[in-house]
């Protein structure tokens, strides 16, 4: 009997540690899985990403010599388009004519702002020497240079350069957060600093250039009055990386992009969230307003623009198709009738609006 008990007890304890050793297996087999399967899903994100960007760069439309567009801007004064390439190039286009030709730039041109009036563009430049990273801000109006100063940044600090609608403001931005700005309205430009704490790479000047939205990296982004730092107003339902942002004519309204593909644009003066939408997977790389701010402009990594009537958020967006590559930069005619938007593999497409076609394009 004794021995028939012990043989049991032996059964049962190893029957317990055989399903202590099968559950062990299941969970490394999980785990192996999940890995795989993280594994598999980050090789097959990168590769569309990859083949995205590839499929950019070999589109039948582009010259070997011709490198994505980063930037372009409407000039209403004298209705014409600037073009920032990545390589520091700069364009002007004739939207009468379509001529084109290139402006002289600095040779390590590393940020680019153009006003949409009083023909001024704002320039920074970076380079190392030395054993230290310099900066320098350079400011055209009407070709001629009303501010041209080296900035004392902290070492390995990133900065970009804002203008306003006018022309009149111009501001740079590092990462630490130090701004430091010029009003151009007197004969001898007023300068003032600011600083608002460590900031992400997209930030942005209103159009009066009385507001900054700051991404900020030490809390939630917000709206500040952009010559104090101060009166600042949060943005708490954006709770994710800022990827692209831009403001409305008027400076009512600002519109974000963030990293998990949201589109939100909020009140400015309250900092209450009107409006969003998820758009893809992959997330939004350029926004614009249209000039009388009701209509809405979003591009990305999916090769498509969808444009919103924010005072028919029922209706389903329009949707512009046709351009290769990832859409870095919209802007509206002053009519606001046509789009504009450059591309990752080097083309510049002018959409109607009034038939959703491309009509023109630039190289």
């Amino acid at each position: 009997m004794l021995r028939s008990q012990k043989l049991l007890e032996r059964r049962t304890n190893q029957f317990h540690r055989a399903g202590l050793l099968y559950l062990g297996a299941l969970r490394e087999v999980f785990v192996i899985t999940l890995a795989v399967g993280l594994v598999t899903t980050s090789l097959w994100h990168a590769n569309s990403l990859l083949n995205m960007h590839l499929s950019a760069q070999t589109s039948d439309t582009v010259n070997a010599d011709v490198m994505p567009v980063m930037n372009l801007a409407v000039d209403q004064t004298h209705l014409t388009l600037f073009t920032h390439a990545m390589t520091g190039k700069l364009s002007q286009i004739s939207l009468e004519t379509g001529t084109l030709y290139s402006k002289p730039v600095p040779k390590d041109l590393v940020s680019v702002a153009m006003s949409s009036h009083a023909s001024t563009i704002a320039m920074l430049e970076e380079w190392a020497e030395e054993g230290r990273v310099h900066h320098r801000v350079d400011v055209i109006r009407e070709d001629q240079v009303v501010v041209s100063e080296e900035l004392n940044l902290e070492p390995f600090t990133d900065a970009s350069i804002y203008i306003s609608r006018d022309g009149n403001i111009v501001m740079s931005f590092s990462s630490q957060g130090e701004g430091i700005g010029w009003d151009l309205t007197k004969s001898e430009p007023r300068r003032w600093t600011i600083n608002v704490g460590s900031v992400s790479h997209m930030n942005g000047l209103s159009p009066d250039g009385q507001k900054l939205f700051v991404a900020s990296k030490n809390g939630s982004p917000f709206i500040c009055d952009a010559q104090s730092g101060e009166a600042r107003i949060p943005l708490v339902e954006l709770t994710r990386s800022c990827q692209c942002v831009t403001w409305s004519a008027d400076g009512t309204r600002l519109s974000v992009g963030d990293m998990s593909g949201g589109v939100h644009v909020f009140d400015s003066s309250t900092g209450h969230r009107i409006w969003n939408e998820k758009i893809h997977l992959e997330f939004a790389r350029s926004v614009a307003f249209s000039n009388d701010s009701e209509m809405l402009a979003v591009g990305g990594f999916d090769e498509t623009i969808r444009i919103w009537n924010l005072s028919k958020t029922d209706q389903e967006p329009i949707r512009l198709k046709g351009q290769r590559g990832v859409i870095r930069s919209l802007v509206f005619t002053d009519s606001n009738d046509k789009l504009i938007s450059g591309s990752f593999n080097g083309t510049i497409f002018e959409w109607s609006l009034a038939n959703q076609t491309c009509i023109r394009k630039f190289q």
